[in-house]
């Protein structure tokens, strides 16, 4: 977790929209209790839209709808290799092509292609 937290800002990711949730897997039987208390937690990872162009011009972006450079398209791709191995069970972000492209990049790379954004 502290890697990826430190990919994340190392590599100047840039608005708090991308949201990931994540449920918890269920423990063997032999450990009822322990799947009780664990099937009633939710992991959340958030993460930040990358680089943009935007950005890169130094704009207030606000609601405006910019699109991410190499750089942020890139990042979101290491971001979501370095949660390769996690299952995501619903992933939502915001609707700004920013927001969708890092999103989608996160979600491929971490193999989790599958899940529906909300």
């Amino acid at each position: 977790m502290h890697q990826i937290r430190r990919m994340i800002e190392a590599s100047g990711l840039i608005g708090l929209l991308v949201f990931l949730f994540l449920g918890s897997g269920m423990a063997s039987a032999k450990h009822v209790h322990r799947s009780r208390a664990k099937r009633n937690t939710v992991t959340i990872y958030l993460a930040r839209h990358g680089q943009t162009t935007g950005n890169v011009m130094t704009l207030d972006e606000g609601w405006d709808d910019y699109p991410l450079t190499p750089k942020g398209d890139q990042v979101a791709k290491d971001v979501g290799a370095g949660l390769r191995g996690i299952h995501f069970t619903d992933a939502a972000c915001g609707k700004l092509i920013r927001h969708l492209d890092t999103i989608k990049d996160m979600l491929d790379y971490s193999n989790n292609s599958n899940v529906t954004v909300l």
